[in-house]
């Protein structure tokens, strides 16, 4: 079975685009894996006004 030039270039295509895009989800996947679990900032609603000033 023969490769043509194209298909050789296309299948390198393919691993460099697996090679860059997998550790890019993986930071992106733990990025928000991280923001789920970091405290909520309390709504503005709980904090008093400053109205007497």
């Amino acid at each position: 079975m023969g490769y043509t030039r194209h298909d050789l270039w296309r299948r390198s295509a393919m691993r460099i685009f697996k090679a860059l895009l997998l550790p890019f989800l993986l930071i992106l996947s733990l990025i928000g894996v991280d923001k789920l679990h970091a405290p909520r900032p309390a709504p503005l609603a709980a904090f008093p006004s400053m109205q007497g000033r």
